[in-house]
């Protein structure tokens, strides 16, 4: 991989109770030439282990676009693993991570629900 620019650790079940941590990593945009001879951008991209292929990625027409795709397919991994009777914990707690929350992935803010109501 690239070099990382980013990376994260979160607490997982998955959905037999199996409790493990993800490392996510992203790494640094590389321009590469495109078959029509335009200059494009990827980033890798890493959820272990949970994603299949070791270095997926985001690609786009500059970097910042290839790390917006590359953060959504981080987004992407997580969901489907959280479809599929998976949780995503921030690390070092049982608070889920906000898979929609556009500011990154925080922490969900459970003190907008009445504390009887929380698991």
């Amino acid at each position: 991989m690239d070099p990382i620019i980013a990376s994260a650790k979160f607490d997982c079940v998955d959905q037999r109770g199996n409790t493990f941590e993800t490392t996510v990593e992203i790494g640094a945009p590389v321009p590469y030439s495109t078959k029509h001879g335009s200059t494009d951008f990827r980033c890798f991209v890493a959820v272990l282990p949970l994603n299949v292929g070791r270095e997926m990625g985001g690609n786009g027409t500059d970097s910042l676009m290839a790390l917006t795709f590359a953060i959504e397919n981080v987004r992407q991994i997580l969901r489907v693993f959280v479809k599929l009777g998976g949780k995503v914990y921030f690390k070092g707690s049982k608070t889920p991570i906000d898979l929609d929350d556009r500011c990154g992935f925080l922490p969900v803010n459970d003190n907008l629900v009445r504390p009887e109501y929380r698991e």
